[in-house]
């Protein structure tokens, strides 16, 4: 008698879908129409092998415009038809094979982004970021789109709706695509991306609104989009929570790519345990799929021809990143490699012999560890903590502008994670939950407080972890050299280089930093001198590490998405400078320690208040009090400091001291009246978020010399009334109204607004909310919210270093007309050098923005 046949073991995972790169414009070797119809069907053969559930194109901003039919909507049109048809059918011709091999197909887009001809069309303001308008004929446009692509390419199952590039815009969506897809008798599916889609509400109408298939995706990463611990985001089971009884999928964005992994995207790297130990977190938080995405195709190289898609890079990467992929599938199918399987499996995939697959899974394993734990020590992903700052090129720069992973824990409950964030990128948690011990993890600045304890995991011990995991890598890589041979070890090395420089960047930044932040705590002058001595040995020792080809240097920066001014120059040239001033100077160690201490107590601001976030009452409280204490030390200094031999450093601390009363002071909202004729010129202020970003070493420097701390203003404008509006200009002075006017020119073809002046009005009624007005330069167009071209009188002059821009905003469209003694919330703020770090706003709002409780006040007289 025959055994009954045993049923195959459940998958995990109900959806797995597996995200693809490709392009639709001609011209770029990865465009569509370039693929056989042999890659299309080895690709797919290799998808569906691993038991992935779909398929994913991401092609772009507004992959409609390089695919459709324009004929029937010729005013949006950008691309030549032709080009358009071959395009479409080599789409289409890849969505048959899929559907052969049982796979669902979507296509990823940034939701309301239109096209510049239609923009002209309509006569709509824009910048090169088509996106984010209300208008109806934008909703005919994208009804038309939405309809359009599931008649003109029929095997496509769904659509992914990336919210990027119009937050919680939802409600368009319910305009467009939900009322179109709900007149379709095959129902598309429908994955909203959970970033910049945070609105609880909003979803809940999608899912309800729509009566086909709905899945929400969301970065696996715990309120990041980089790996570093192998913990999934347990926003799932909040979300699951507040949508309870609606019929929807979650599913974790995992895998090397921008959307989930965005350090690793371009690198050598495949840490398998830390993949299937992710995938299990994911699972354990309750994901009911998977949205495996990957930017180097690991099927490359099992599709014929490929090698003509693909540079020889990406060839590399696919087959030397393998273990990242089969971490995953092994993970849904209940099974783990063990280490000889891992080697057996890089053997045969890189062809070399079966021995040397042992220390080349040491060599990638190894090489991969330095990126996980530097986004440990320093945890940040894409995303830029506030705009308005310095930008970030190193990751010492300042003490708090990269908190270590540690500080994510308990976000429901901690001051820091209780503002709001200005992007709303995240739903804000309501349940506290530890990403890892909170002893794991430090600041630098805590690890060097003689007063505190030190972390398992502290910054000098990373240093050392790094430096161990990179001499590891490399001993494999000369085993690995000695079985393959030069040309497959070169091969392997070139590609473990940026992996290698980058622990070799962060370990020297590390020490770096524990000596120089150091100085906070030192109480003598000989303290001081060998602390940046110290200091400038590890900062040369960071500037020898990019002593590399480009090639290896544009990895390791895209890894930190720094700005392209990265580097430790600029902390060389003050340390120093530094160092030259002390052993230079005669001064008192008790003043310079309580000068220093002032500025490390005003910097403990920004570890609660991080800039882009809406300050409330909890915060700002938290920061007075550390004004408070670095206003008293500061005192202290200059008490110390009465001699006249020290009259110049007295200065400096008096300067400092003024900047700190300043600014405390505005931490209370400014206020003016608003008569019937034009009010006083009255100044804004530089906005930075309490100094976010800028260099540490100022913090010493600045005793010894005039370091301004902050800017003046460089903007003015002044408020009146009319019998039916709110008047307000802006005027820049000292200035050549031309080259303002050319900058302006240059950053309309850009997807940046900085450009702009905003103003808000907030009429305080319950009825009326708050009005946002974006005045384009000139006063050429004045949009409010998302609304182009509103009926805004304005009016523009210019003198020889002058201009100014008047708007008169009816008070029909602000809510309601004024009456005496009535109080407006108000504001102002603009960029018009179109510079990071040179906006300037009437009331501080910290980086985020539209913080009403923070706005000034307009009272009617």
């Amino acid at each position: 008698m025959s055994k009954a046949k045993m049923p195959a073991p459940a998958l995990r995972f109900k959806t797995r879908n597996y995200k693809h790169e490709l392009r639709l414009t001609p011209g770029t070797p990865r465009w569509v129409g370039n693929y056989t119809d042999a890659m299309w069907e080895a690709f797919f053969r290799q998808v569906a092998a691993r038991d992935f559930t779909g398929v994913v194109f991401y092609a772009g901003y507004h992959p409609f415009e390089f695919i459709l039919d324009y004929s029937g909507y010729p005013q949006a049109a950008t691309q030549p038809a032709g080009q358009n048809a071959a395009t479409r059918d080599a789409i289409n011709r890849g969505l048959a094979v899929a559907k052969r091999y049982g796979l669902k197909t979507m296509i990823q887009h940034y939701v309301t982004h239109y096209t510049e001809p239609l923009a002209r069309h309509l006569r709509l303001p824009m910048t090169g970021r088509y996106a984010n308008t209300g208008h109806p004929e934008l909703d005919r446009y994208h009804r038309w789109c939405y309809r359009e692509i599931f008649k003109q390419c029929s095997d496509l199952s769904g659509m992914y709706f990336n919210y990027e590039s119009s937050g919680n815009n939802w409600s368009a969506i319910l305009r467009t695509a939900v009322a179109e897809f709900n007149s379709m008798s095959t129902k598309p599916i429908m994955v909203h991306r959970l970033w910049n889609l945070s609105d609880v509400e909003g979803v809940r109408a999608l899912i309800k609104g729509y009566q086909g298939k709905t899945i929400l995706s969301h970065k696996i990463s715990d309120t990041n989009d980089t790996y570093y611990l192998p913990t999934a985001d347990s926003r799932c089971g909040e979300w699951k929570e507040k949508l309870k009884g609606l019929d929807f999928e979650f599913i974790y964005c995992l895998g090397p790519c921008h959307n989930c992994g965005t350090n690793l995207c371009a690198n050598l790297w495949a840490d398998y345990d830390f993949v299937w130990d992710l995938a299990a977190d994911a699972k354990k938080q309750g994901a009911d799929g998977i949205g495996f995405h990957t930017v180097h195709e690991f099927f490359a190289p099992d599709m014929p021809g490929a090698d003509k898609l693909y540079s020889e890079r990406e060839m590399d990467l696919a087959r030397l990143n393998v273990l990242h992929l089969d971490a995953f599938v092994d993970y849904v199918h209940g099974v783990r490699k063990s280490p000889a399987q891992r080697a057996a499996r890089m053997a045969e995939r890189m062809g070399v012999p079966a021995a040397a697959g042992k220390p080349l899974v040491a060599a990638i394993e190894a090489a991969s560890r330095p990126v996980l734990l530097t986004f440990r020590q320093f945890c940040y992903g894409s995303a830029f903590d506030g705009y308005l700052n310095p930008g970030r090129y190193s990751h010492i720069q300042d003490p708090f502008y990269y908190y270590p992973a540690t500080e994510m824990n308990n976000q429901a409950s901690r001051a820091m994670w209780s503002c709001n964030r200005c992007d709303v990128s995240w739903l804000k948690k309501e349940r506290d939950r530890k990403v890892c011990p909170d002893n794991q993890f430090q600041y630098i600045i805590d690890f060097v407080n003689p007063k505190k304890a030190k972390a398992v995991h502290n910054p000098e011990k990373l240093a050392s972890m790094i430096d161990a995991v990179n001499r590891k890598a490399l001993a494999a890589l000369a085993s690995y050299r000695r079985l393959v041979g030069d040309a497959a070890a070169d091969l392997l090395e070139r590609h473990m280089k940026p992996d290698v420089v980058l622990g070799e960047y962060v370990a020297c930044e590390l020490r770096a930093a524990v000596h120089l932040y150091g100085i906070y705590f030192a109480t003598s002058k000989a303290q001081v001198v060998s602390r940046l001595r110290s200091g400038l040995t590890e900062l040369r020792g960071v500037k020898e590490s990019m002593q590399q080809p480009e090639e290896v240097l544009k990895v390791v920066l895209r890894d930190f998405m720094f700005d392209l001014s990265w580097g430790p120059d600029r902390e060389i040239a003050l340390a120093s400078e530094t160092l030259s001033a002390v052993e230079s100077t005669d001064f008192p160690a008790a003043a310079f320690a309580a000068y220093v201490g002032s500025r490390r107590e005003y910097n403990e601001i920004r570890r609660v208040c991080r800039a882009a976030r809406e300050q409330n009452e909890r915060t700002l409280a938290f920061a007075a009090g550390q004004f408070k204490a670095a206003m008293r030390l500061a005192k202290q200094s200059l008490k110390l400091l009465r001699d006249d031999a020290w009259r110049g450093l007295a200065a400096n601390v008096e300067s400092w001291l003024a900047f700190l009363e300043s600014e405390f002071a505005a931490m209370t909202p400014p206020s003016t009246t608003v008569g019937a004729a034009p009010g006083e010129w009255l100044a804004t202020r530089w906005e930075h978020a309490f100094r976010s970003g800028e260099n540490f070493l100022e913090d010493f420097l600045s005793f010894f010399k005039s370091v301004p701390a902050g800017k003046p203003s460089i903007i003015r404008f002044r408020v009146w009334r009319t019998a039916d509006a709110l008047a307000v200009t802006m005027r820049e002075d000292g200035v050549d109204p031309e080259q303002r006017k050319a900058r302006w020119v240059e950053h309309m073809s850009t997807g940046s607004s900085s450009f702009v002046e905003r103003l808000v009005v907030d009429v305080m009624s319950k009825d009326r909310p708050r009005r946002g007005f974006i005045i384009w330069p000139k006063g050429e167009s004045v949009s409010m919210g998302d609304e182009p071209n509103v009926a805004v009188k304005t009016e523009y002059r210019e003198a020889a270093t002058a201009y100014e821009t008047t708007a008169y905003l009816p008070f029909a469209l602000i809510g309601k007309p004024p009456k005496k003694g009535d109080t407006w919330r108000f504001n102002i703020a603009a960029n018009p050098a179109v510079t990071r770090n040179a906006c300037f706003t009437w009331a501080l709002q910290y980086d985020a923005g539209g913080n009403t409780r923070l706005f000034g006040r307009l009272k009617v007289v």
